[in-house]
Order: structure tokens, then C-alpha cells, then sequence
């Protein structure tokens, strides 16, 4: 899973393939992804807590 900047906010984008991993870089395979945008991979912890919870979650627990 990986975060991608939609405007002033970060959207999970699913990673369906991995083509390539040097520990430092990874060439992905996803199409809701484009060349040059912004996306997080790490310190992802930090941003699924600014993320709104789905429709349907309880209210202060989290949903997985």
C-alpha cells in the first residue's frame, strides 16, 4: 500500500505488482498511479491517522 497526494491530501493506493526493489527504490505497477506524483511509503502510520475514517466505522475505534 502506498499514499498518493490528491490535492492538499493523501489517498491509499493498492500496489497490485512489484517489478523491481533495490531496498532504496521500487518500480511499481498500479494504475491510479502516474509519473511525478507524490507518493509516501514509509512513515505511513503517521497518515493513516489524519485519514477519515470509512463510512460505517465506529466513531474512535479504527477499521481495518
Amino acid at each position: 500500500m502506498a499514499y498518493a497526494r490528491d490535492g492538499d491530501r493523501f489517498r491509499a493506493v493498492r500496489i497490485p505488482r512489484v517489478l523491481g526493489n533495490d531496498g532504496v527504490h521500487a518500480v511499481v505497477q498500479a494504475p491510479a498511479l502516474r509519473p511525478g506524483m507524490d507518493v509516501v511509503t514509509r512513515g505511513t502510520v503517521a497518515l493513516k491517522a489524519l485519514l477519515p475514517a470509512p463510512a460505517g466505522a465506529p466513531a474512535g475505534g479504527s477499521a481495518q
